[in-house]
C-alpha cells in the first residue's frame, strides 16, 4: 500500500512540474494582433525546466483556411469562420494541454522538459496577411496572420526569454505545419545566429493539384493591402507574378527560402489531400481505403507517387534536413500519442522508428556537437505501398 501511495505522490509531482503552467496568454490589444473577428490572438506557455530551461518548442495549430473558388468566396468563408475558436478567441480556454504524453521522457525523450508553446490559428490565411480591417457584411474582419506572427515572436522575446534560448524548435501540424516552413527564415533572421533554430513541419506538403493560381495572387492582395513582400517567406521569386504566385505557398518551389535544418513528418497518402483536393470519399473511421473503387485507389497511387517524387528532390537537394515518411492514411501526426510516440505508426513497420524517436535523434544531431554528422540525420521513407505498413494500414 506504501509503495502504490508512493507512486501515485511521485506522479502528482511530475504533474505539477511539467503541467502547472499551460495558461493562455493574449498578445498586446496596442500592436496590429487580431483574429479575423478583432479579438486578440494569444498562446498558451509551459515553462520549461532542467536542461530543457533554455530551449523552446514552438507549435503552431492547424485548422485550414478561407477557401474557396471566388474571392467572394473566400470572404464568406471567413465571415462564417469569424465566429469559431478558428476566427475568434472568445472561447478559447483559459489553459490548455497539447498532448499530455508530451510532458513524458518515455514518450518525448529530448523535449519533455522544454518551454512548450502552442499557438491558436485565428487569422483564416495561414499566418499571413497585414489588412486594414475590412467590412462585410455585418462585421468588421481583420486579416492579421503576419501581424500575429510578428508580435508572437516579440511577446515570446521580451516576456518569455526566447532571445535567450539555445534552441528553438518551430512546428506545428497542417495549416500550422504549412506556416513553419514560411515562418523558418523570419524566425531564423530574427534570433541570434548562435542560437539552434529548428523546423518540424508535419502534414505540410501538398502537391501542386488545382492551385487557383489566379485567385490565389488575388487573396495575397486582399489580405496584404497589395503589399505581397508582406507574404512569408520573404523574397519568393514568384510572389508578383500573378499566373504563378500561388507556388509561394508551396513547399516544393519555396525550399531554397527555408534557412534551418527541417524535420519532414508526412503520410505519402496524406488524408486531407485524399478527400479535399482529390475527391475521396471513401476513406474508412479507421483510415482504409478497403471501400474504394478502383478509380479512387488509382488518385491515391498518384498521389503517393508525387509525394515521393517531390520529397525525394528536396531530400538530395537539403542534405541536413530529415525525414519521416509513411505509407499510411493520415493527416497529422502530433495531436495523438498512438501516431505519435508508439509503434503502431513507424518508418519501417516493427522498427520501432515513431515520429517522437526520429524528430528526437534529429533534434540530438543537430544540437549535441558543433559539427553536424549527416549520416546520422533520419531520412526514413516507407518502401512499401498502402496497405503494406500493416499496423497503421486500417483494415482491421
Amino acid at each position: 500500500m506504501r509503495i502504490i501511495k508512493t507512486i501515485f505522490l511521485i506522479i502528482a509531482i511530475l504533474y505539477c512540474v511539467c503541467c502547472q503552467n499551460n495558461n493562455l496568454y493574449f498578445l498586446s490589444p496596442n500592436t496590429r494582433a487580431r483574429c479575423i473577428d478583432g479579438t486578440q490572438p494569444g498562446f498558451y506557455f509551459n515553462k520549461g525546466y532542467g536542461d530543457g530551461a533554455d530551449k523552446f518548442f514552438i507549435f503552431l495549430d492547424g485548422g485550414g483556411r478561407c477557401e474557396h473558388y471566388t474571392l467572394e468566396g473566400v470572404l464568406e468563408a471567413c465571415y462564417q469562420r469569424a465566429s469559431t475558436i478558428l476566427g475568434s478567441s472568445n472561447q478559447w480556454p483559459l489553459s490548455f494541454i497539447f498532448g499530455q504524453y508530451f510532458f513524458y521522457p518515455s514518450q518525448n525523450s529530448v523535449m519533455y522538459n522544454w518551454n512548450q508553446v502552442f499557438v491558436r490559428y485565428c487569422d483564416g490565411h495561414l499566418y499571413q496577411g497585414s489588412s486594414e480591417p475590412i467590412n462585410y457584411k455585418n462585421m468588421t474582419m481583420y486579416f492579421r496572420g503576419y501581424d500575429n506572427m510578428v508580435e508572437l515572436f516579440n511577446s515570446l522575446s521580451d516576456n518569455f526569454g526566447l532571445k535567450q534560448s539555445s534552441t528553438v524548435v518551430l512546428s506545428g501540424g497542417s495549416a500550422g505545419g504549412v506556416a513553419t516552413l514560411y515562418w523558418t527564415k523570419y524566425l531564423r533572421n530574427f534570433l541570434n545566429p548562435k542560437i539552434k533554430v529548428l523546423a518540424a513541419p508535419d502534414s505540410s506538403f501538398y502537391p501542386d493539384i488545382n492551385p487557383m493560381a489566379s485567385l490565389q495572387a488575388q487573396v495575397w492582395d486582399l489580405i496584404t493591402n497589395n503589399r505581397r513582400f508582406l507574404i512569408q517567406p520573404s523574397g519568393c521569386p514568384y510572389i508578383n507574378d500573378d499566373a504563378n504566385a500561388y507556388k509561394c505557398g508551396y513547399l516544393q518551389y519555396i525550399t531554397d527560402l527555408i534557412p534551418v535544418p527541417t524535420f519532414i513528418i508526412q503520410s505519402i497518402y496524406d488524408e486531407y489531400t485524399l478527400r479535399n483536393k482529390l475527391n475521396v470519399n471513401c476513406i474508412t473511421p479507421t483510415h482504409g481505403l478497403q471501400n474504394c473503387t478502383s478509380d479512387e485507389i488509382a488518385r491515391g497511387v498518384a498521389l503517393q507517387n508525387e509525394t515521393l517524387k517531390q520529397l525525394n528532390i528536396i531530400k538530395a537537394n537539403k542534405p541536413d534536413w530529415g525525414f519521416w515518411v509513411i505509407s499510411c492514411i493520415l493527416h497529422c501526426f502530433f495531436p495523438n500519442m498512438a501516431s505519435y510516440s508508439t509503434g503502431q505508426y513507424a518508418v519501417p513497420q516493427l522498427s520501432g522508428n515513431t515520429v517522437s524517436k526520429s524528430l528526437s535523434t534529429f533534434i540530438q544531431v543537430h544540437t549535441s556537437n558543433s559539427t553536424v554528422d549527416i549520416t546520422q540525420i533520419p531520412k526514413l521513407f516507407d518502401n512499401v505501398t498502402y496497405p503494406n505498413n500493416v499496423p497503421c494500414n486500417g483494415l482491421y
